[in-house]
Order: structure tokens, then sequence, then C-alpha cells
């Protein structure tokens, strides 16, 4: 179906509202974030989700992590206002993007956030692009019509040569998809704390990158019960290569292979026979 350029009304591109880092992720567009295991990108997830909490409501979706004993403690040691989050696991995409949007408009939500893999939430294979495409468009959609910024956390899942663009470490599905892309890893400089540093900027230009540490807090989570939580603590912004980011992590663990073709086979065939697509 088309539509006369002269009947679209032009909006101006809003940001989350995030103390230490505006205008990183826009309302009404996907973004993502993209790391390699247990780099704590995921706690960048619920950092962010915490952030946001201060003035607006989030929701947070997770397939991966209960959300008593782990997503609410996290939440918790991150420092959110739990009364403006709200956790949700919709059913995989595209199937349960309408009662998503319902969530969204009912709540009046301003983030959408998967804190755990997106790769969770949708139904065909990551390495799909075609199955990615028709899993996500209808929720880039619906990020436009309710003006909400969603943002997915993904793994890297490729190694890079030194001349290609680091956005090829993405999973190739993704990257058309996404308007705003993040790595998230070890400091180049220093492996105790964590960057964060764009990838693809298509709304503004390359924004500074983010500095963080890893943390600890302990929390009562019952029964006279205290238990240690790692959060992220915000060091400040400032200069960090994405492409050195990636290649910092190589050199951490020369050992880590790119993905077997076969293991990637494996998935797609087991999410094919799943859903059927």
């Amino acid at each position: 179906m088309t539509v006369w350029a002269s009947e679209v009304r032009s909006v101006p591109i809003e940001w989350l509202s995030i103390r230490q880092a505006p205008n990183y992720f826009p309302r009404g567009l996907i973004s993502v974030v993209a790391g390699f295991p247990d780099k704590g990108k995921s706690l960048f997830g619920y950092w962010l989700a915490a952030e946001v909490s201060q003035t607006d409501v989030v929701i947070v979706a997770n397939a991966e992590d209960p959300f008593r004993r782990m997503t609410r403690p996290r939440l918790e040691a991150a420092g959110a206002r739990l009364e403006n989050v709200c956790f949700y696991n919709p059913p995989a995409l595209p199937d349960g993007v309408s009662e998503l949007e319902r969530e969204i408009r009912e709540r009046r939500a301003r983030l959408l956030v998967f804190a755990d893999a997106i790769a969770n939430h949708i139904a065909p294979s990551i390495y799909s692009v075609p199955g990615v495409r028709k899993a996500l468009t209808p929720l880039a959609q619906v990020a436009e019509e309710t003006d909400c910024a969603i943002v997915g956390v993904s793994h890297l899942l490729a190694s890079l040569s030194e001349k290609a663009h680091p956005l090829q470490a993405l999973p190739a599905s993704l990257r058309p998809l996404v308007q705003m892309a993040f790595v998230f890893g070890a400091s180049p400089d220093d492996p105790d704390e964590r960057v964060l540093a764009a990838v693809k900027h298509k709304p503004r230009d390359r924004p500074q990158g983010l500095r963080f540490e890893i943390d600890v807090q302990e929390l009562d989570v019952g029964a006279r019960e205290l238990q240690e939580i790692a959060f992220l603590r915000f060091l400040g912004a400032g200069h960090v290569s994405a492409k050195a980011v990636i290649h910092a992590a190589e050199e951490q663990e020369p050992r880590r292979p790119r993905a077997p073709k076969r293991e990637k086979a494996a998935e797609f065939l087991i999410k094919y026979l799943r859903w059927g697509s």
C-alpha cells in the first residue's frame, strides 16, 4: 500500500530520558546492544531500565532469568524505581506483537528492554535474515506507533579482520533492522572496566563511549538472607573504539571460535521444526 509523502507528518526524533547518557537510545525505534558472553551486557540492560525508570515506565522482558530470583534483585541493585517497572514475557515474535503493543499502550511505557538475548524472543533462528525481518518488522511498527524505545541485547557472533567494519560482528539479520547499535565489553585499556561503543548511529552523529565498572551490592532477598547482586556503576563518557573493544575481547579469549556452521544449522533446524518458519 502506498501513501503520498505530503500526507506523512514529519516528527522530530526524541530520546530516552537518561541522566548520564542523553541522546543514546531513540524513542520510536529499535536499538541493539551486543557483546560477547560473560561481559555484562545483560547488566547493561538492567542499568538502562533502572535509569529510565526514574522518570518513565519500563517493560522488562526476560525469557532466560526468573523474575523473582534474578531480574528483580538486579534491577533493585541498579537503583530502579520498581513501581515504574513491569515484567513481561510475550509470546515469541511475530505472534506476540499485538499483545506486546497492548501492554505498551496500557502501561504508557517509554522503554521495552529485552534483558536477555533478543534471539530468545523471536520464533525464527537469529541466523535467518528473512525470518528475523518477518519477526521484527511488526515490532518496529509498534515502536513507531507507540513512541516507545525498544532495546534488545544480542551476542556478538563473529571475529573481525583489521579492515572489517565493527558492525559486521553483529548478526547479519539484525544489522539492517536497528537504527542504533552498540557493542558492550571489556575496556581495551582496563579489563576490569566495561564500555559501550556505537557501531551504528543513523539518527545522530557518533556518540561518545560510556564507561562502567561491575560492582556488587548486598540485598535482603528474603528469609533474613543477604545475597551479593552484581550491577553496573557508571564512570563517565569518553572516546571508545568499538573495533578496539571487539579485538580486546578476542585477545582476552584467544580460543573463542567463530560460531560453527554445524551449530548454526542445528539451531536453524530446531527452530524451523518448532515454529514452521
